[in-house]
């Protein structure tokens, strides 16, 4: 199975061993069998095989085989868990983040949006999220912005009220339908239909 080189970070080889590396390191208390991450990656399990023997040959990830079927986790032992996990936090696991950080609102729906949802960041690009809630904004864009910091981010949020954007787009705002055009990343409900 070829896959493309991923967008966000591209020293990877596939997208699908990005993810599967982010699975393993972004919960390194759980262990995975090889069936249940080929699923999550959407990839065929003998792709997902060949990959997960990879990372345990370079020491990122152990293979329990007292068991049946063989279980995978993220090493901590490996002198580069660290830096690796942090690489993947930064990019990968963002989406992840922001859910976090939105979960103690009333939010119908959010979605990031702009160069970093196409894949094409630049070395200085914030990361564009709107919001759509009619909870106050400034509480919204202060948590959001909280999780941007830890992850060493700009955040750039727009807070709309769903009427607001239903109505926007309605009208053919160009910001409005840029964002519901584009490739975007949706955190919460779909925007699209939320924009409706």
């Amino acid at each position: 199975m070829r896959t493309e080189t991923p967008a966000l970070l591209p020293l990877f080889r596939s997208q699908m061993q990005l993810e599967l590396l982010a699975l393993l390191l972004g919960q390194p208390d759980r262990d995975w069998t090889r069936d249940e991450l080929a699923r999550i990656v959407q990839a065929p399990a003998s792709s997902a095989h060949r990959e997960l023997n990879r990372a345990v040959d370079a020491g990122i990830a152990l293979r329990d085989e007292t068991v049946r079927p063989h279980r995978y986790q993220a090493n901590p032992e490996s002198p580069i868990y660290d830096p690796l996990r942090q690489l993947l936090e930064r990019t990968v696991n963002v989406p992840e983040r922001f859910r976090d950080a939105l979960q103690q609102f009333d939010v119908t729906a959010a979605a990031i949006h702009g160069s970093w949802a196409a894949g094409r960041p630049g070395r200085r690009s914030d990361i564009d999220v709107i919001v759509l809630s009619d909870e106050d904004g400034t509480s919204i864009r202060r948590s959001l912005r909280r999780a941007g910091r830890a992850l060493g981010r700009d955040i750039d949020v727009s807070v709309v009220a769903p009427a607001e954007m239903r109505q926007l787009a309605a009208d053919g705002n160009p910001f409005v339908l840029r964002i519901l055009e584009s490739p975007r990343i949706d955190l919460v409900g779909d925007l699209r239909e939320a924009s409706r």
